[in-house]
């Protein structure tokens, strides 16, 4: 919090009362004042919350159809999530292609030692969506040494569950749902985690201003996925 000392000083005054003029002089010793402000604050978008659904039937365990959802406090630039959303702010998008969206979990890739959610493209968006990542706050959903990721094809065969990625703009909302598990090995974690969320910092808002560093986090009465 910024101190602002502000210097007081006091000077000589003349008084005129009752129609006879006479100085009457009174001197005050300077005094410094010392004034608390409140702090700036933050300008620009930020994340304001993050929630979990269990959409696959095992809550906590990360699985097909289980989904995220981060809220925004101002509505977003689209093209600053994903390049090729250009038909407006207020438009709702969504991508569900076969093989476009990736959700990975990293194996213990935070600077903490735990797993790590991130979210990929391909063909779409100039093969960059911008999202940041989700730091899981514990690193057994991931088991073994490599990842497990999220993806599918309906054209495939059998057909697989592709992963999605929604804006609701009116909403403010941006939900990442997964596909049918593609690799890796995961496990159900017993209890309740707080995970976090950090915006990537390439996000504006529909003014054009850049999001703030502020991260979102999970409510702590819940399971992940």
């Amino acid at each position: 919090m910024r101190r602002v000392r502000i210097a007081v000083a006091l000077v000589t005054v003349p008084v005129l009362v009752a129609g006879v003029g006479y100085a009457a002089s009174q001197t005050l010793t300077s005094r410094k004042l010392t004034v608390l402000s409140a702090p700036a604050p933050s300008t620009g978008p930020k994340a304001t919350a993050l929630t979990f659904t269990d959409g696959g039937g095992n809550d906590g365990l990360p699985q097909r159809l289980d989904s995220l959802t981060v809220m925004y406090s101002e509505t977003m630039a689209a093209p600053s999530i994903c390049s090729t959303w250009t038909s407006g702010n207020s438009t709702n998008y969504t991508i569900d292609g076969n093989g476009v969206v990736t959700v990975t979990l990293e194996n213990d890739t935070t600077s903490d030692g735990k797993d790590r959610l991130v979210v990929s493209v391909a063909g779409v968006c100039g093969n960059d969506f911008n999202f940041g990542s989700v730091n899981l706050a514990d690193a057994d959903f991931v088991k073994g040494t490599g990842p497990a990721t999220f993806y599918g094809s309906s054209a495939a065969t059998p057909a697989t569950t592709p992963s999605k990625i929604t804006w609701n703009a009116g909403n403010k909302q941006l939900t990442i749902t997964l596909g049918t598990q593609a690799s890796g090995t995961v496990d159900d974690v017993n209890g309740n985690r707080v995970a976090v969320y950090t915006p990537d910092p390439d996000l504006k808002s529909a003014t054009g201003t850049s999001i703030t560093t502020d991260t979102a986090s999970s409510p702590s009465n819940k399971k992940l996925f």
